[in-house]
Order: C-alpha cells, then structure tokens, then sequence
C-alpha cells in the first residue's frame, strides 16, 4: 500500500498545482528577468524519511521547464511500509504528504551539509562536509568531501582535506560535472572560521526547531545561504 501520487489526482487539481507553482515562480521573479529567473525546485523527504528522495532539479527557468521538474518530483512513488516498515502510519494513503520548494537558485562557490554527528546525544559533535560547486555530489558518502567536526562549544577537533577533482556547477538549462583547477583540488574549499560559521548555523537552526537536523547551505565568498533543512 503506497501514499497516493499527484498523477492520481484528478487533472483539475493537478492543473491547480502546477497554477499554484507558477505563481511561486512569478512571485520570485523581477520585471527584467522575465521568463528567464533561474531556481532551484527541490523535493521534501517522506515523512519520517530523509534519504529515499528524488535529487533536486537546479538552474531551472521558464515555467514549462518548472512545470515538468514540478511534475517529475511529485510524481516521484511514495515509498510502502513493505520496504520501509517505519514509516509512520500517517505517511500511507494520504494527499498533502509531499511538498515541493522553489526558491532562487544560489550560484555557489562551496557547498556544505552540516548535521550532528550523533542525533541521539544533545551534546554530539557538529560535522561539516563540504566541497566545491554545486555540492549535489555532496549526498553520496563516498565522494570526496573536505570534513570539519567541531565539538558543542565550536572548537575545531579536526579537519581533513580531500582531493576534489569533480564538481558540480551551472550549465546551459542545468548543471553538468566538470573537472576542479588543479590548483584548488588540495585547497580547503572553506576556511575555519567559515566552517564553524556553518556549524553555529547548525545549532541555532536545532535550538529553534527542537530537534536534530542537517542543514544544506550554499557558501559564496562570505556569504551563506541555507538551503535545505531536514530532520537528521
């Protein structure tokens, strides 16, 4: 048994939330700009789910490209409590349980996913993992990433550098995979200072939620901006 799909919906009703995206679009879009904002739309996870989603659709302008990654997203199967026996039981058979986010595209230098290192200890190490780009690469564990921990009073524990020789960054209708300068594959793609920025961001965003979460934020020389926010 899986939650209903937004393809089971009647076509009024899908009609009425690809109006309702548009409008969003709209919203964040400026005179001169005219069909030619890019955004980023990204998918939420299940409920009590973090992992088993669709990948977020970057770069994206116009609305019909907006509609189609609207639709893909949505569209995207609900996972059964065949595969996934904790799901909660309000996740099953109903509508409204999967949300899509549109908001404007950050061009980013460096990307980090920020999460404690143990959710179940109030006290846990804060990890920053962090790469050049886009970070979309940044969700597989195995990509080589450069890693921040810090303890819960922000002093820096350690720091490892990777060797970065992919990333990801903006292209025509999209993004694509390109090779990293040589000159920057050893060089820490976030200072120190930046990192714990990251980290104390991390923090805050647990106090005001009451919960563990991991962040996803998009670095631009000084700059950050959070981008995603999930329970851990």
């Amino acid at each position: 048994m899986t939650a209903l799909s937004y393809l089971d919906l009647p076509a009024p009703d899908r009609d009425a939330v690809l109006s309702a995206a548009a409008a969003a679009y709209w919203e964040l879009s400026r005179p001169e700009q005219g069909d030619g904002l890019a955004v980023a739309v990204r998918p939420s996870p299940p409920p009590g789910m973090t992992r088993m989603r669709p990948q977020a659709f970057l770069n994206i302008r116009g609305h019909e490209a907006l509609s189609s990654a609207v639709t893909e997203l949505l569209a995207w199967p609900m996972p059964s409590r065949g595969w996934a026996p904790g799901l909660p039981v309000h996740a099953i058979g109903g509508l409204g349980r999967r949300a899509v986010l549109i908001q404007d595209l950050v061009a980013a230098e460096s990307f980090a996913r920020v999460y404690p290192a143990d959710t179940a200890r109030a006290d846990s190490d804060i990890i920053v993992r962090a790469t050049w780009g886009l970070g979309e690469n940044l969700a597989k564990e195995c990509e080589p990433a450069d890693v921040f921990v810090f303890d819960t009073g922000l002093r820096l524990l350690s720091r490892q550098v990777a060797v970065k020789e992919r990333m990801v960054t903006l292209a025509a209708g999209g993004v694509t995979e390109v090779a990293v300068l040589s000159g920057m594959r050893l060089r820490p793609c976030l200072t120190n200072a930046l990192s714990r920025r990251l980290a104390r961001r991390l923090q805050a965003a647990q106090r005001l939620l009451g919960q563990s979460v991991r962040l996803g934020m998009a670095v631009v020389g000084d700059e950050i901006s959070t981008v995603s926010c999930r329970p851990s």
